[in-house]
């Protein structure tokens, strides 16, 4: 039975990955789309929606309007696609806008303020804090020229020479006082993709050609600005006095990398308007629509103007992963562009994963020197490779990963060789970067090594907006790490012992589930694996979860992060868990104690008392260690906790709470006091 069971494993790899192939296939089949494009049907509407626009300009008895307008303008830090955006800076506009006919408009800001919750210098084009009142008129110019410049419109009027177009939806919506309006949805993509164009879907009314909707993203040759990654548009019309279709509310997206170095992180721009209080066929005076289109109160009259909503209120929708309408958007584009590629950025660079990619030092390599490149090696291809030299170990490291963005999810392929991990990864003790700093200024590394060298695939699906799937399968060689720091005197921390691992080889397959609770502020992750190190089958579990709340009356975060884990069929010391000391328990000696399993809960309540420059902090974290199986007892160099372990403690964030300095105690058998430096949880995965 043991033979059949571990014949079967050895053939676990090379099934993972045939799973993993298969699984691209589906994606793939669903981006061609067999439905027609430019039938009779879809093309009159087009010409429908045509006439319906230039008969505006027209109408003797829509003369003017006016309205008032209230929107948000948020910058964010961003890294990966489901991970968390960090707010840099906020902003609130108040608008009046005004238009005649037959097309003179006039937007006057009102009301304006701000916050900066990160330094920047950034200035913002002037159409990213106005609204669009012609949904773009006949081409569309964003960024003041800057971005976008002259793209036909898909109802301008050479349009079906321009484009293609399909009919892809009919829907029935119901506005109070009128009766069902018949609303069909039209994909939208150029003839040549290769083209400036637009990608997505326009929403008209059967009757009149009316836009009601709009939600588009741009092929990549649309850019200008080269650092584009991608701008994404949400317009929503609504119907006024039972027949003019005016807008009601308006998104953009603006993303940006660097145009040299492909980093972990990027900027985005989120714009959210909301349009209300039309009045119609005002008395307005004859020069009213002369001078600049947009004009600005100054700065003392619109900072007295009062806003109704807070400053920060628009986050719940916008401060994690792109909105559901956004995603919507660059999923159609993936289906709409068949196998080109959406994304506009460079086809080579410089590719820096994180800080210590470029730069590490530690016990197990000494001083390690690396440099990277990625490549679109086909348009949904990617090959990002990393290349580096320990210099106290003599010994070079290489790792490169292969990866194909689909419509739902990615397919990734990665080999790596010499590649350095860390024992206590699940609950690590200090980002990359200022381990590093801490081995060279005050000689302590906060690391437990080894290395490994293999391959591995993986395969993710987003089933809903928030919630992504992820399957990986590896096969990797383990090797114990030594100490290359051997001129140090016997009480510098680099002296620490390097733990031992179990030599050889790990196989397994591990399945992921993350969940972003946009509303709630709740995060939580769930991880299981089943594997084989050498002769040993071993299963794995973690869960992590993180809750947050912002109390705007009390001016006050509260935080909980709640970890654990679970080890069964092996004793390894690779797999096992860590706690002790920094960022764990502080106040017990580092890494101390050791298990099979573990779990660990820590709160925090944190208020700025002199933003930006100073935050207090108050925390408290408890957890636990233990061995699920005694008998295969082998814990070397730590113990279990034996119960329970606290610690409670106080800090500061200085700077944007960018550094964090607490003092934390240990407040039961074998604590003591702990002064911890360290950098701001927030952006541990680029350090």
């Amino acid at each position: 039975m043991v033979s059949l069971i571990s014949l079967n494993y050895q053939r676990t790899g090379i099934l993972v990955f045939l799973v993993i192939f298969y699984c691209a296939i589906p994606s793939k089949v669903l981006s061609q789309d067999n439905s027609t494009w430019n039938d009779p049907k879809a093309l009159d509407l087009i010409r429908l929606g045509q006439e319906f626009r230039s008969r505006i300009a027209i109408d003797s008895l829509f003369q003017n309007y006016q309205a008032e307008a209230e929107g948000y303008v948020y910058l964010f830090i961003d890294g990966a696609p489901s991970e968390n955006r960090i707010l840099v800076k906020a902003d609130q506009i108040a608008l009046d806008i005004f238009w005649q006919a037959p097309g003179n408009t006039k937007q006057i800001i009102i009301g304006q303020r701000d916050e900066k919750l990160l330094p920047t210098n950034i200035q913002y084009h002037l159409d990213h804090l106005t609204i669009v009142q012609d949904d773009y008129g006949d081409s569309f110019h964003l960024g003041d020229g800057d971005e976008i410049q002259g793209l036909a419109h898909p109802l301008s009027p050479n349009s079906t020479n321009i484009y293609d177009f399909q009919i892809s939806d009919s829907i029935s919506i119901s506005l109070p006082g009128s009766d069902n309006i018949s609303v069909y949805r039209l994909n939208v993509r150029p003839r040549d993709t290769d083209t400036p164009g637009v990608l997505g879907s326009i929403y008209l009314q059967e009757t009149t050609g009316a836009i009601v909707r709009m939600n588009l993203t741009f092929t990549p040759s649309s850019y200008i600005d080269t650092s584009l990654d991608y701008i994404r548009i949400i317009t929503d019309n609504s119907l006024w006095s039972g027949k003019h279709w005016l807008p009601y509310d308006q998104q953009i997206e603006i993303r940006r990398e660097s145009t040299l170095l492909d980093l972990p992180v990027g900027t985005s721009i989120q714009t959210h308007f909301r349009i209300r209080n039309y009045k119609f066929n005002q008395d307005l005076p004859n020069t009213f629509f002369s001078g600049f289109p947009v004009i600005s109160l100054s700065q003392t009259e619109k900072e007295r103007y009062t806003f109704d909503t807070g400053l920060l209120e628009d986050l719940s929708d916008a401060n994690y992963t792109s909105s559901l309408g956004m995603d919507e958007i660059r999923k159609l584009a993936l289906t709409l562009s068949g196998p080109k590629s959406i994304n506009s950025l460079k086809k080579s660079r410089f590719f820096i994963p994180n800080a210590s990619s470029l730069y590490r030092r530690n016990r197990a390599e000494g001083s390690f020197f690396g440099m990277g490149s990625s490549f679109k090696v086909l348009p949904s291809w990617k090959l990002e490779s990393n290349i580096g030299y320990a210099k106290s170990k003599k010994s070079p490291a290489f790792s490169s990963s292969l990866t194909q963005e689909q419509v739902g999810g990615h397919l990734s392929f990665q080999v790596f060789w010499n590649n350095l991990n860390d024992i206590g990864v699940t609950v690590p003790g200090s980002s990359g970067t200022m381990n590093s700093l801490a081995t060279v200024l005050f000689q302590k590394d906060y690391s437990d090594p080894y290395f490994s060298s293999g391959f591995s695939a993986s395969k993710s699906w987003r089933i809903q907006h928030n919630d992504l799937l992820g399957i990986t399968g590896s096969w990797e060689k383990h090797r114990s790490a030594t100490n290359v720091m051997v001129d140090y005197p016997p009480s510098s921390g680099l002296n620490r012992e390097i733990r031992s691992i179990d030599n050889g080889d790990n196989q397994f397959l591990e399945i992921s589930y993350a969940r972003t609770g946009i509303d709630s502020g709740l995060q939580t992750s769930v991880r299981g694996r089943i594997g084989q190190i050498n002769k040993d089958f071993y299963t794995k579990f973690s869960a992590d979860i993180r809750a947050k709340k912002y109390s705007q009356r009390l001016n006050t975060d509260f935080n909980a992060w709640l970890r654990a884990g679970v080890l069964m069929g092996t004793n390894s010391p690779q797999f096992q868990y860590l706690l002790g000391g920094r960022h764990t328990l502080p106040g017990y000696n580092y890494r101390s104690f050791s298990g099979q399993q573990f779990g660990l809960l820590r709160t925090e309540i944190s208020r700025s008392i002199s933003f930006p420059w100073m935050t207090l902090r108050i925390f408290s974290s408890t957890g636990f260690t233990g061995n699920s199986d005694s008998s295969r007892l082998d814990l070397r160099s730590s113990s279990s906790t034996n119960g329970l372990k606290t610690s409670v403690g106080m800090g500061v964030g200085l700077g944007w709470d960018l550094l964090h300095l607490d003092l934390g105690r240990g407040v039961d058998q074998g604590g003591n006091w702990e002064f911890i430096v360290s950098a701001s949880h927030r952006f541990w995965k680029w350090l």
